[in-house]
C-alpha cells in the first residue's frame, strides 16, 4: 500500500511539471513590488492555514498536509488577485 501511495505521489509531481506554467502579472508593476506583495500574501496564507497533522491515523497526516497545502495555495492566489495581479500562461520562448 505504501509503494502505491508513493508511486501515485511521484506520478502526480511528474504530471504537474508537464502542465502549462503560469506567471503572475499586473500592469505597471516592478519586480520589487511583486516580491513585496508575494511575500505578504505568502506570510498571510501561512498564518491562515493550520499546520496540524494527524499522525495517529495511518495516511491521514499525508492527506491533511495535502489539504493544508491546497488551502494555503488558494488563499495566496486570492490575496494576489486582491492586489490586482492575474495569472497568465508563460509563452514559449520567454
Amino acid at each position: 500500500m505504501k509503494k502505491i501511495l508513493l508511486l501515485a505521489m511521484v506520478l502526480g509531481l511528474l504530471m504537474s511539471r508537464c502542465a502549462s506554467q503560469n506567471q503572475w502579472t499586473k500592469q505597471d508593476y516592478s519586480k520589487e513590488q511583486f516580491n513585496a506583495d508575494s511575500f505578504a500574501c505568502e506570510k498571510d496564507a501561512s498564518s491562515m492555514v493550520s499546520g496540524e497533522w494527524i499522525w495517529a491515523i495511518p495516511y491521514a497526516g499525508i492527506w491533511m498536509g495535502i489539504s493544508n497545502s491546497a488551502k494555503k495555495n488558494n488563499y495566496y492566489n486570492r490575496c494576489m488577485m486582491g492586489k490586482g495581479y492575474e495569472i497568465v500562461p508563460i509563452k514559449k520562448g520567454e
